[in-house]
């Protein structure tokens, strides 16, 4: 073997135990650098799961926060609707506080100070002094005719003024003067005696009581007395009894007084049926409720009435069954009425004075005012022409034709409000009158309708004032002297005859105790309808 080659094996497991070291040393760098890495992974898996576990948090927050983010939200829309609705509330309550007789159906008797009332007349504060002017035609009583004139007296002066020389003669026209006194009145009493006798058989008979003597000791205008009393003037029971003790020196017992209106309330029976059987056959009338007390309970009272009669109904219910009963489900007729839905099913013609009042509400609401200002002059210019019409001044085909551009300008207010108007109320109330629009013109294109529900009303002031002195009525009996007085007064103060209602009571009665002596009187006008 050559020496190179010697050295060269000998060499060989020293070079072979560097390379050994240098690789165990590389892999004891790569043991240690995995080892640094493996702590490094291990340190990053542990911020890892941290994270995980940070971001598992941060994402249970973030649904809480979602879940109350909803919740504010649902808040905040519930707060809103609230809050809308407080406004409407108080908008409504604003609008309540507002209304007045001008502008809704309230009477004017509620009306407090602060209500302007419309100027009458010149604003300008007069000048002249209160009372009859210098130069003013005179006004004074009629004297009365001489056959009414009970007893008369001529004074004559005896001497002259100047010279003292006796004057004889008479004055063709001398100076009259009239003094109106009431005589005492004292009551007229009959006595009828009824004998009995015995005949020479033995038998006693009496004499017989005519009919009209039975049932009761008072006559019929002292019956017709009572029923005036309590129906037209309103006097309370103790009151008609103070009143016949005090005018007429009659004493009667406070439980006589519902015995004579019962009495009344039968005689007047027939007359009542008559006026609501040519109210039906009238080809216009008038219809209007209002409230009552029977027996300390809600009721109503009816009024229906045309030119010349009423009639009075006092019922539990104010809907349209009780309007077919007193007109009949078959009336042809117009019909005037407040916007009520009860006469539907009639050809109606609805009040101006409402509309009047609800125009005046529309202007004086908040996103109406300017639909309600428009409104009010066309209603007023409907109440202006028709009080021409009704004077005499212009024809109905002239009040027509002038109303006829009123007409076509409410009709497009009133479709504008109803699409355009800010408010609510506004939009409803127009859409509501749009829906009926042919009940405002009703009396144009009939001749003989009135454009307002005033008749019904005048009727009904009687009424309104015995409900608040009496508070209605304390049984249905009598309820029905009530509708049947009240009837018989109004129908006859219609037609001007108020200064009969006494003497008609009494012959209504008498034709009650005496039918074949007495015919029944009627409220009819003498040409009716």
């Amino acid at each position: 073997m050559r020496t190179a080659d010697v050295a060269r094996v000998r060499g060989e497991p020293r070079v072979q135990k560097t390379e050994l070291d240098r690789v165990l040393a590389r892999v004891a760098a790569l043991e240690e650098g995995l080892a640094r890495r493996d702590a490094v992974i291990h340190k990053q898996r542990d911020e890892i799961e941290r994270l995980q576990a940070e971001n598992g948090r941060l994402l249970s927050e973030r649904s809480d926060l979602h879940q109350q983010l909803g919740q504010v939200q649902g808040l905040l829309v519930a707060a809103r609707k609230q809050l809308e609705q407080q406004g409407l509330k108080l908008a409504e309550l604003e609008r309540r506080v507002g209304l007045n007789s001008r502008n809704s159906s309230k009477p004017p008797s509620t009306d407090g100070p602060q209500v302007e009332r419309p100027a009458r007349g010149k604003s300008k504060k007069p000048t002249r002094k209160r009372g009859g002017q210098e130069g003013h035609e005179g006004k004074g009583r009629a004297l009365l005719p001489a056959e009414d004139v009970s007893e008369s007296f001529d004074h004559r002066p005896d001497t002259g003024g100047c010279c003292g020389k006796p004057l004889a003669g008479d004055d063709p026209n001398p100076e009259r003067f009239q003094t109106i006194e009431i005589p005492p009145v004292k009551p007229f009493v009959r006595e009828d005696r009824f004998h009995s006798l015995t005949c020479s058989c033995g038998a006693t008979t009496k004499a017989m009581v005519p009919a009209e003597l039975r049932g009761t000791p008072f006559g019929p205008r002292l019956h017709s007395t009572v029923a005036l009393m309590g129906g037209l003037f309103r006097l309370a029971k103790r009151e008609i009894q103070a009143a016949l003790a005090i005018f007429f020196g009659i004493e009667v017992g406070l439980g006589s007084i519902p015995k004579m209106e019962r009495r009344m309330n039968a005689a007047l029976d027939p007359p009542y049926e008559e006026v609501l059987q040519a109210i039906r056959a009238a080809p216009t009338c008038h219809q209007d409720t209002t409230g009552w007390r029977e027996n300390k309970q809600r009721s109503n009272l009816w009024i229906t009435a045309t030119t010349s009669l009423a009639h009075f109904r006092i019922a539990r219910q104010a809907n349209r069954a009780q309007a077919q009963e007193l007109l009949g489900a078959d009336y042809l007729g117009k019909v005037v009425t407040d916007r009520t839905a009860v006469q539907a099913w009639v050809w109606q013609q609805w009040c101006w004075s409402h509309l009047l009042r609800d125009f005046e509400a529309l202007a004086e609401l908040r996103g109406a005012q300017w639909y309600g200002v428009r409104l009010v002059t066309c209603a007023k210019r409907v109440h202006a022409e028709y009080r021409d019409h009704a004077a005499g001044l212009i024809t109905h085909a002239q009040m027509v034709s002038r109303l006829a551009d009123t007409r076509i300008q409410v009709h497009r207010l009133l479709q504008a409000a109803a699409t355009r108007a800010p408010a609510i109320r506004a939009r409803r109330v127009a859409a509501g009158i749009l829906k009926q629009e042919h009940k405002l013109w009703t009396f144009l294109d009939y001749e003989g309708v009135a454009p307002t529900n005033n008749l019904a009303e005048r009727c009904a002031r009687m009424a309104v004032l015995w409900r608040v002195s009496s508070f209605g009525t304390d049984s249905p009996d009598g309820s029905r002297y009530a509708e049947r007085v009240l009837t018989a007064v109004t129908s006859l103060r219609l037609q001007g005859r108020s200064r009969e209602v006494l003497n008609w009571l009494v012959r209504a009665r008498m034709a009650q105790t005496q039918p074949g002596s007495f015919l029944v009187p009627t409220l009819l006008p003498a040409a009716y309808p």
